[in-house]
């Protein structure tokens, strides 16, 4: 897994991380009414950090190859 989202509570979702994914890695997933959480797709990703480097609090962490 190149990626790992890391689920922060009361952070707001801008989806920022899956606009900027040039390669359409990211996606969101519903787990209940109120809550979600982001997936990486690692047959996608190419790992240029652009969804990690975009939120500032740190919710996605690149993990080495």
């Amino acid at each position: 897994m190149l990626l790992g989202f890391v689920p922060l509570p009361n952070l707001p979702c801008c989806h920022m991380c899956e606009t900027i994914c040039p390669t359409g890695a990211i996606s969101r997933v519903k787990l209940g009414e109120n809550d979600h959480k982001y997936v990486s797709d690692d047959e996608k990703c190419i790992a240029c950090g652009f969804c990690a480097n975009t939120y500032p609090c740190g919710v996605w962490l690149m993990r080495p190859f």
